[in-house]
């Protein structure tokens, strides 16, 4: 009797081992079978991509032009940029004079200074061959070159 309870119990465990097997077969060939149907969903949508692409290939035939008026849109606003920023010098000039009145502000007049000597320095390096727009930059850029005079002498009064 005992043989045959124990028996019973071995049987159980093989069948529900058996069992948990089959079910993760079941589950594992669903898997299969959905990334089957995936695979040729994208095959269909990238069929449908390339078509799209094929047909409107035609459609932009003005593209050198229009990658040109892209480019000089992208020139205008950086010459913007540039142009607001050179007229913004002398009313930074006159702010870093201001400041040069007290001699608490050197560090801040001389990072005002510094900065205004490297965006000087980066559009006269822009300019190169031109000459006459080299020299009304120059002559534009000739207040920062005194006021750094004057920041030397104020910081060599307070150093003394």
């Amino acid at each position: 009797a005992q043989v045959r309870v124990q028996r019973q119990q071995w049987d159980a465990q093989v069948y529900s081992m058996v069992k948990a097997v089959l079910d993760e077969a079941a589950a594992g060939e669903g898997l299969v079978h959905d990334g089957a149907r995936s695979t040729e969903r994208i095959g269909v949508h990238l069929a449908s991509v390339d078509t799209t692409c094929r047909t409107t290939q035609g459609l932009i035939a003005d593209y050198d032009m229009v990658k040109r008026l892209n480019t000089v849109r992208n020139n205008v606003y950086t010459t913007l940029d540039t142009a607001e920023s050179l007229l913004r010098i002398p009313s930074k000039i006159d702010a870093i004079r201001a400041l040069l009145d007290d001699d608490r502000n050197l560090l801040e007049v001389h990072g005002a200074i510094r900065e205004l000597e490297a965006q000087r320095d980066d559009v006269l390096s822009q300019i190169g061959t031109q000459f006459g727009e080299y020299y009304a930059l120059k002559k534009t850029f000739k207040e920062v070159e005194t006021l750094a005079r004057q920041f030397d002498a104020a910081l060599w009064r307070v150093v003394d």
